[in-house]
């Protein structure tokens, strides 16, 4: 399962779409709010048979603070990766809950 967030979920789709990049054409403008994103993400996942993981990929813009999500996402541990373009502190997120980054 793929998400697509802006200011909610906005396109949900499989793996596939993703990689074949039509789940993200015609994507207007947007801006996510991080902490809602990640929780409606962990909400779905749940819903999933394990193994699950959950993977994050962000330009790293308007964060906040997501290092106040370690407590939520403490459970996820290595089933957390967070690949990011920009510069953030996803990090130290990871490095809080024990999941994985990578800075692209």
């Amino acid at each position: 399962m793929a998400l697509v967030f802006a200011d909610g979920i906005v396109r949900d789709g499989t793996l596939a779409e993703l990689a074949d990049g039509s789940l993200l054409n015609g994507l207007g403008p947007g801006g996510t709010e991080f902490a809602h994103s990640l929780r409606s993400a962990i909400t779905r996942l749940v819903t999933l048979a394990p193994p699950r993981q959950l993977w994050v990929f962000t330009d790293g813009e308007a964060l906040g603070d997501p290092v106040a999500l370690a407590d939520e996402l403490r459970n996820l541990g290595p089933a957390l990766l967070l690949v990011e373009a920009g510069r953030s502190t996803l990090l130290s997120l990871a490095e809080t809950v024990g999941g994985r980054h990578i800075q692209l």
